[in-house]
């Protein structure tokens, strides 16, 4: 140990500090050559086959603007951008738009990705244009229902067993329980067509509470009661949540 042979070179060994700047596989100095090079691929274009590589399919490869935007965004949590609208142009709206699926249902304006495919170049143009005079204004998101053989009456059928599952629990966790179903269901069907409909399901509401609140106890529960405890915890009137659907 310590002592080498006659006609052996003399083995140096370097030693490496932990800490210092990190190098990938593909980065060599300036002027060298890397064992992709040799290959036929410098390493220069290995880097930017692994940049514009996707790791997962959830992930979108970012052009350098947009990756400026976001290392900007990371570095300060707190930063503001006011004026982003220069990176709206036709070829991010074309790129927008072949994200589409193909088979997407029409809008409220009828305007399907077929249709609208006939004159994309056009199409793009005229929105680009729109968007940064200001003209644009999106349109609301068209809801579609599906229709139930039993209509409303599962739904109702389901809130009446869980009345009678909660009847002995406080009457504020009741309230607002109730509360929480009337205002998801107002948020939900809330379109100007739907008014009456909205009625008749709190009307509902409010006589599965009763005869909840009814078989609490031997004591039973008035109407003049029932009206004194909704005065007291009022439930959420029927609302329109959107007028711009009717």
């Amino acid at each position: 140990m310590g002592m080498r042979r006659e006609g052996q070179p003399e083995r140096r060994v370097e030693l490496r500090s932990e800490v210092g700047p990190a190098r990938s596989t593909n980065e060599a100095p300036e002027g060298a050559v890397s064992a992709e090079g040799v290959e036929g691929r410098s390493w220069r274009e290995g880097n930017a086959l692994q940049r514009t590589r996707v790791r997962t399919q959830s992930r979108v490869t970012l052009l350098p603007h947009l990756q400026r935007v976001r290392e900007a965004a990371q570095h300060d949590k707190r930063a503001r951008f006011t004026a982003l609208l220069h990176h709206v142009d036709a070829a991010a709206l074309a790129r927008a738009f072949r994200r589409l699926k193909r088979n997407a249902s029409a809008g409220v304006d009828g305007e399907t990705v077929a249709t609208y495919e006939q004159h994309v170049e056009r199409n793009l143009h005229a929105l680009c244009e729109r968007v940064h005079t200001g003209r644009y204004r999106p349109l609301p998101v068209r809801r579609v229902f599906i229709s139930k053989a039993d209509g409303g009456r599962v739904k109702l059928k389901t809130l009446n067993e869980e009345a009678k599952r909660r009847r002995h629990t406080p009457v504020r966790d009741q309230h607002r329980w109730l509360c929480q179903v009337l205002r998801g269901h107002y948020a939900y069907f809330g379109l100007p067509s739907n008014f009456r409909a909205l009625q008749a399901f709190a009307y509902h509401v409010r006589r599965i509470w009763f005869r909840a609140l009814y078989r609490r106890s031997q004591r039973r529960l008035t109407g003049a009661a029932f009206d004194a405890l909704l005065a007291r915890f009022p439930l959420p009137k029927p609302r329109i949540t959107h007028p711009c659907l009717a």
